[in-house]
């Protein structure tokens, strides 16, 4: 497990906040690489669609 799981919870860490520079040491290079293409993948299968910074905020507040 920690051999998908921490990678793909670091990857939560970076995109959760855009971040444009991420400072890890050598032995981290290969999980932001991982990061990478599990972005590049997530975003082929789910796109971006006209909006989806509007929808995207619309489904993460709370009705009321």
């Amino acid at each position: 497990m920690g051999f998908l799981g921490y990678p793909l919870l670091q990857t939560a860490d970076i995109i959760m906040y855009k971040a444009g520079h991420v400072p890890v040491g050598e032995d981290q290079v290969s999980h932001v690489e991982l990061a990478r293409e599990v972005v590049r993948r997530f975003n082929h299968f789910y796109g971006r669609e006209h909006d989806f910074e509007g929808k995207s905020r619309g489904c993460n507040q709370k009705d009321g």
